[in-house]
């Protein structure tokens, strides 16, 4: 069986980084050697120190660290790897270099977001050469990479899964309405995910706003932290709905929050697939969704939730007081999203992966 790598340049812990850990700790049970590298100051290496043996810290200051290149060669080389398996972007571009030359190990990058490719010299270079493998997230990444000139021959979809079982309580944390400041009796519309450009939560304000002023006891949460706190305050205060608008920075507890939530709300323009959408589905939450990326692959219209066009604040404020007015179909859908999500599991993803390997070693 080959001996893999995995590599992870991020430094925060984003829907990815816990990817990663399922798949190395789904490989380690499974009794294949894999061994994990990233950076000694993120989270994942804090978390992966607890639960994997395996794990050796590399200083990525950058894209295009030589000296991170050569510590990953000089690793790869002394644990005799036979796949490195990148799985963000900068790790990308390290594991090209690292392994330059070295024909008895493979290059896999697991591809988690639907940007399309840069048209520039580099970013060509980079994504067409080289590569044995790609997986996607998703078949709408599959299918952005293959727009932009990839094999599809080269792409293999393995979705991404979760623990459903850590997210199907079904008791309210009733003791959270105090602590975040909600009220009970009040519905409760939730957006899981990093403040971040692509994740459109500007979309969701707007679209927020014209919720309250059909619903006006209607209340958001907005979990997560990023770059665009700061301008998504400002933003829901020129709103004047701040009022009805909870962000929470950074949760641990996203099983618990889950659970006081009525409507799970995604706005994204772009989406690999929506890890935290899965959560929720788990949490039996109805969806109102973008329809962009990979959430078609999770969210039936109609079946689990209702999907709209992004960046359309109008048609997500339809879609959010379509079932906020229904609870016969807020709770059909919110089963529906239970049954779903059982295609989703981190072993199903942990198989995938393994597929993927295996296939490599015969090449």
């Amino acid at each position: 069986m080959n001996t893999i790598m995995h590599l992870d340049s991020a430094l925060s812990w984003r829907g990815g980084q816990q990817q990663v850990l399922y798949l190395v700790n789904g490989l380690r049970q499974r009794d294949i050697i894999s061994f994990l590298a990233c950076p000694p100051d993120s989270v994942l290496f804090t978390k992966a120190l607890s639960q994997v043996t395996s794990v050796f810290p590399l200083h990525i200051l950058g894209e295009w660290d030589i000296l991170a290149v050569r510590r990953l060669r000089q690793l790869i080389r002394i644990l005799k790897v036979n796949i490195l398996h990148c799985h963000d972007s900068h790790a990308h571009t390290i594991g090209l270099l690292a392994t330059m030359g070295l024909d008895n190990c493979k290059l896999l990058v697991t591809r988690r977001v639907d940007f399309p490719i840069g048209n520039n010299f580099i970013s060509q270079l980079k994504y067409k050469q080289r590569v044995d493998q790609y997986i996607a997230v998703s078949e709408g990444v599959k299918k952005v990479l293959a727009l932009d000139g990839i094999d599809p021959a080269r792409i293999t979809v393995v979705h991404d899964g979760i623990e459903v079982n850590a997210f199907l309580c079904r008791d309210k944390a009733v003791n959270l309405y105090g602590e975040i400041g909600l009220d009970p009796a009040k519905p409760i519309i939730g957006n899981v995910a990093a403040l971040a450009p692509h994740k459109d939560q500007q979309n969701l304000l707007h679209a927020a706003k014209m919720v309250l002023e059909k619903v006006p006891e209607a209340q958001f949460l907005i979990v997560g932290a990023g770059e665009l706190e700061k301008e998504l305050k400002q933003l829901a205060a020129n709103l004047k709905i701040l009022n009805n608008v909870i962000f929470t920075g950074f949760r641990a507890d996203v099983p618990q929050i889950l659970t006081i939530m009525d409507i799970f709300a995604v706005s994204s323009y772009l989406e690999g697939l929506g890890s935290s959408t899965l959560e929720a589905m788990a949490a039996g939450l109805p969806i109102a969704a973008t329809r962009t990326g990979g959430i078609p692959e999770i969210v039936q219209n109609s079946v689990n939730g209702i999907l709209v066009p992004p960046r359309d604040s109008e048609a997500l404020a339809w879609a959010m007081m379509e079932l906020l007015k229904d609870k016969k179909m807020r709770e059909k859908m919110g089963s529906a999203s239970r049954q779903m999500v059982k295609n989703f599991s981190t072993d199903k993803m942990v198989e995938g992966n393994l597929a993927v390997y295996k296939e490599l070693s015969y090449r």
